[in-house]
């Protein structure tokens, strides 16, 4: 008989030096049913596919934080559901050798609502995968993506998250309650899309659209004195919250706090 009380636990956190075997993870998450809060670091061993009498549903969890790799990942996404998630981080152990974007967009439909908030680290998510999630979570309040190797982003991403106050029905209006956006990524777009981005956000009287309160991005020194640099140093003056750091390796430890303990 197993001695440790699982039906109590509420939340379950892998030691910092410690990591589980797949089949642990699966284990500890049927075992323990009112878990509503966990962060597991999965082994970077190859997980095999499990043979499941049957998908591995837990109804609580609310907030889950991966360390993971893309095997187990796609795993995990393909025979467990989670109906109550809201928030969702997801943090590559090394950088993703292929992102399992089907199995995602899957896992995502069948939770009960759209997530709140959404982090991705090293997972090697393309832009136009990245637009087609955004798509499928109207209700996300918080955006962390990181990858300085493996995630890219150019005009695509930055257009689609731009509201447009005149001939609204011909734009796509992304993640209506967008709050708090962190992007510690390589950026690859023109001067300025960035921050009228930013802008429409902060600036536009949208309905039904939050306005953005805080901003965190990590760039190269070189970007200082740019027009977007200019522009989004005027809205910092108005109120909104921008941390703008040099690319270090540096990453945060919250979805919206400042890691590097300053503004622009």
């Amino acid at each position: 008989m197993d001695p440790f009380p699982w039906l109590q636990l509420c939340r379950f956190v892998t030691q910092t030096r410690s990591n589980m075997t797949w089949e642990e993870f699966l284990y500890i998450l049927q075992r323990s049913p009112n878990i509503t809060s966990g962060l597991f670091k999965i082994r970077s061993e190859a997980a095999p596919t499990p043979f499941l009498a049957a998908p591995v549903v837990h109804e609580q969890l609310t907030d889950l934080d991966l360390s993971i790799n893309a095997k187990s990942m796609s795993n995990l996404l393909e025979y467990v559901t989670l109906p109550a998630l809201h928030s969702f981080a997801i943090r590559g152990i090394d950088v993703f050798e292929f992102w399992p974007h089907g199995h995602f967009v899957a896992f995502l439909s069948r939770l009960r609502s759209p997530l709140q908030r959404l982090k991705l680290s090293d997972t090697l998510i393309g832009t136009s995968e990245l637009i087609e999630i955004l798509c499928l979570t109207p209700a996300l309040t918080n955006l962390y993506v990181e990858g300085w190797s493996s995630m890219f982003l150019g005009n695509e991403f930055f257009q689609a998250l731009t509201l447009h106050e005149d001939n609204q029905e011909e734009y796509l209006h992304l993640c209506p309650r967008l709050e708090t956006l962190t992007l510690h990524t390589t950026f690859m777009s023109s001067d300025g899309v960035l921050a009228d981005m930013v802008e429409s956000r902060y600036n536009l009287d949208v309905q039904g659209f939050t306005k953005l309160r805080s901003v965190n991005i990590a760039l190269t020194w070189d970007w200082v004195e740019t027009c977007d640099h200019k522009r989004l140093e005027a809205l910092c003056g108005k109120g909104l919250v921008i941390f703008v750091q040099a690319h270090t390796g540096a990453t945060a430890t919250a979805w919206d706090e400042d890691p590097g303990g300053g503004g622009i």
